[in-house]
């Protein structure tokens, strides 16, 4: 009985272990689309003219509900090189509208090292842990489409990793997320 426990123990471990990596594989293979889709708004002329002028033409055209649905985004912040949030707003997707950042976005976007850096580069993303949630991130500078220009500040999407997130994981990898 001892002898059979312990090998049921290990295959069990072995069995959660392989099904964490898988669930890490997913995880970090969403950050990269996220990440190519935040590349692309970020280093792109209207984007840089935007962290500028503030043009408010820009979000009408750009950041309605529309843009939020079709690229699954719960947050955007476009933050100049001072570390200003130009914008930062969260979509409800209950409710289907768009509404201010929360206060918990904002400040940990102001701590972090993501909007201090200068480098043309620089990219990140990664699971950004707010107040209830854990929230999918992808940063990268503000730059133009010939990128012989100086950055900008930098431009921050999120989607968050809600039940119905975690269960839709749960159902691709045909294991219990909880």
């Amino acid at each position: 009985n001892t002898v059979m426990l312990n090998q049921i123990n290990m295959l069990e471990k072995r069995y959660t272990e392989e099904h964490l990596l898988r669930a890490k594989h997913l995880l970090e293979e969403e950050g990269l689309h996220l990440a190519a889709v935040v590349f692309d708004w970020a280093v792109w002329d209207p984007s840089y003219a935007y962290i500028r002028d503030q043009n408010e033409s820009f979000v009408e055209t750009n950041l309605g509900v529309s843009t939020y649905e079709n690229l699954k985004l719960t947050a955007i912040a476009f933050v100049d090189e001072q570390g200003v949030c130009v914008y930062a707003k969260e979509y409800d997707r209950e409710r289907g509208v768009i509404r201010p950042a929360s206060a918990a976005f904002i400040d940990a976007l102001q701590t972090s090292p993501i909007i201090h850096n200068g480098d043309p580069a620089y990219r990140v993303q990664g699971l950004l842990m707010l107040p209830g949630r854990p929230l999918l991130i992808a940063a990268c500078p503000i730059l133009p489409s010939e990128t012989d220009q100086p950055v900008r500040g930098h431009l921050i999407m999120g989607t968050d990793y809600d039940a119905d997130k975690i269960s839709q994981m749960a159902k691709m990898l045909n294991v219990n997320l909880s």
